[in-house]
Order: structure tokens, then sequence, then C-alpha cells
């Protein structure tokens, strides 16, 4: 943005122009008709040479257009300097995501250049910190500069736009309680959803720190002199959903440890885990328009949710009482709900309404309960909430501000 000293600068300087030239009318002296000459000459160059400095400079950047929370990814700005003459002190600027909690690109400048040689290349490495997740655009690159007498400024912008996925920061799950049946597969005991049918083993492998004694293959153990434990593969497969709340009263604090920021690294990493673990998972939820994955299982399935997380934001209106009924009317049998409870404490009784009708419907219900007032906001009790959710027979994870999240998936 142009101060409004250098807006007044060519005008001023005009004026002095005016009265140098005034000022050698009538006389028979060359002096004050050079004078004006130069101050005329002066102006132009001030006025005409900023924009002939950013003409012919040509830039490209590169940049990942993935990254995840927390992690610095390095662009890579190349500006080009094609002329005979050289450029001097030229300012570039991108358009990249802001720091601290905000979603939007900002235009910062990454660098300054004070002279760039003819025909010569300049390479600028330019760390960013990828602090919240989110999808942000990128560019154009824009070059500046109000060189040599500050009279005016040129901007050029070149470079076209690029798109930066940030991904929610994945934790490792060391559980994950589910309604099980006493088959057990995995190596913290994760029970099985009760639907999930008998595991079959499929091969041993050595014996790692957190493994269950009970899988321990102790003839191949005795036989190859080392501790060796068996690998389970499900007969059937289950089914999970995960339901985050996109109304925009749930969502509360600031930063990374909004709800709305907790919840979906909770479900991005559930998502990671359901990739490993062969599990069919979708997620469901309604923000300004209806969010509505269809169930899958892989690597492209965890691919498809990272991305879905990343755009996610609080921005709907509808209750979470409706969300729940409608993913109650579309569950499968046995599929197990991974719900995200955040709401003022005006729409706790219709929440809970609709969470005793998924278990009406034997559906089994893992709640992360997050406590408001650890938020400063006024909320439901998390205590009495989280007591009368236990006796729907809900297992309840609950959460406060501060918390660390992968420690809910510890216990």
């Amino acid at each position: 943005m142009t101060r409004p000293g250098r807006r007044a600068a060519p005008w001023l300087l005009s004026a002095l122009v005016a009265v140098a030239y005034l000022s050698a009318l009538g006389r028979g002296h060359s002096l004050p008709w050079v004078l004006a000459a130069l101050l005329f000459s002066a102006l132009l160059c001030g006025l005409w040479l900023p924009h002939w400095q950013v003409a012919r400079l040509m830039v490209r950047r590169e940049a990942p257009g993935r990254a995840e929370e927390g992690e610095t990814v390095e662009l890579c700005v190349v500006l080009e300097n094609p002329a005979w003459l050289p450029r001097f002190m030229v300012e570039v600027f991108d358009r990249l995501p802001a720091d601290g909690s905000g979603a939007q690109s900002t235009e910062r400048r990454i660098a300054l250049l004070p002279y760039l040689p003819p025909r010569a290349r300049r390479t600028l490495r330019v760390p960013l910190l990828c602090e919240k997740r989110g999808h942000y655009r990128l560019g154009p690159v824009t070059l500046a500069t109000a060189f040599p007498l500050g009279l005016a400024s040129a901007r050029r912008s070149q470079g076209g736009e690029a798109w930066l996925t940030v991904y929610p920061e994945l934790f490792a799950l060391a559980a994950l309680p589910l309604s099980g049946a006493p088959s057990r597969m995995h190596r913290a005991d994760w029970p099985l959803p009760g639907h999930k049918g008998a595991a079959e083993c499929m091969a041993v492998r050595e014996y790692r720190a957190g493994d269950n004694p009970r899988h321990v293959h102790w003839r191949a153990s005795a036989r190859l002199g080392e501790l060796v434990v068996r690998e389970f593969e499900p007969t059937a497969d289950a089914l999970l959903c995960l339901v985050p709340d996109l109304a925009r009263d749930a969502n509360v604090g600031v930063g990374r440890q909004a709800t709305l920021e907790v919840t979906l690294r909770i479900c991005a990493s559930i998502a990671r885990a359901a990739s490993a673990w062969r599990t069919p998972v979708r997620l469901q939820g309604a923000g300004a328009a209806p969010v509505r994955m269809v169930s899958g299982s892989g690597e492209l399935q965890f691919r498809q949710m990272l991305d879905c997380c990343a755009r996610l934001d609080a921005d709907g209106d509808v209750p979470y009482a409706e969300v729940l009924r409608e993913v109650g009317a579309q569950a499968a049998a046995g599929e197990t709900l991974v719900l995200f409870l955040s709401e003022p404490a005006a729409r706790a009784e219709a929440t809970l309404m609709a969470i005793a009708d998924l278990r009406a419907r034997r559906l089994p219900v893992l709640a992360v309960l997050f406590d408001r007032s650890s938020f400063d906001m006024p909320g439901p009790d998390a205590a009495a909430l989280g007591a009368r959710l236990g006796a729907l027979g809900v297992r309840c994870l609950p959460h406060a501000c501060g918390d660390v999240a992968a420690r809910l998936f510890s216990r």
C-alpha cells in the first residue's frame, strides 16, 4: 500500500518544477533553466523507472501441494532478469498461509533484492511453517519497487496461483475402545466390534513391546529360539463412521486447540489406523454443505478422508441431533459411530435423545466429550453429561482445553 507521503511527493516535485520554469522566464541566465530541466528529469525518472525496473523480470515458483500440520516446507521462488541492464531494490511478495490461527492466506514480503545483475537468475528458498490445517491459495508472486527516488511505486504480479493443502496432524492410536467380541486381533488388545466375526491367524512375526501375551506362538518360539506372536486377519469387516460436529456454535477455542481442530485430528488419525487395519470407514457431517463420504478402506480412502478433513470448517447451522438421526437411519448393523460432543447446553438434551435412539438400534457409540468450560465458554456440565452417556452404554473420552488428543486413545 502506498504511504501518504509517497503519494504527495510527485505533486510536490511537480510544483517545484513549475516554480523553477516560471522563475527562469524572462531571465538571461541559463542556470535557472538548467535547474528546472534537472528537476523535470528527476520527476520523469522517479515516475517511469520503477515501472521499467519490474517490466521484464520473470518469476517462477515451486511449492509442494501437500503438507502436514507442524511441518516446515520449502518454497522455491526463481527470479530472472533477462535484460542487459541491472535491476535495483526489488521487493518480492507472495501470498502465503497466515501465521497463527488464521485460515486465510495473506501477502507477505519474502525477500528484498538490492541488486539483480543483468542476464542473471536468483533462487530464493523460503521456509514455511504449516501451523494450521486448511486449503490455502499461494500466489501470485508480486514484484514491487520504488527505486530510485520513491516518488512512485510499481507492482507486477506473475507466477500464477497454486494451492497448498495442509493435513491435520496425525498421531498413532495405542488403543481404540470399540465394542467387541471375544476375538482380539491388535497389538494393544483392541477388541473388535460385535459383528466382526472370528479372526484367523495368517502369519507369525517377532515379539514387540506391547504385544498381547496371549498371541505368543509358543511352539514356534521354542523352535526358533525367540518369542514370536501370531498375526490375525479378520474374516469379516468392521465398520466405522466418524461424525464431526460442524455447527458454528459447537466450535469453541482458538487455533489448534479449537474443538473442531482436535476433532479433525482424531478423525484423520482414526482413518489412518482403519486404513492399516483394512477396516471400512466413512465420514458424515453437516456444514455449509452436507458431508457424506461413502464407506471404504485402503490407502485411497485414507487420502480422500485427509483431503476432506483439511477443507472442513465450522460453517453449519444444523443441530447435531439432526445429524445423528440421519446417521442412524443410514448406519449398517453393528457399525461403530465415533461422535464429538461440544454443543451448547441448550441442545444437549436433544442430542442425548438422538444418542439414545442410536443405542436402541444396537449401534456401538464412542463419544469424545469436550468440556466447554475449559475453553471459557458456557456449556453443559461435562461430568453429568458423561454419566448420562455412560448409562446409555456409550464409551466416553473426556477432553479439556490443552489436553493431548493422543492420550485419549492410550488408556
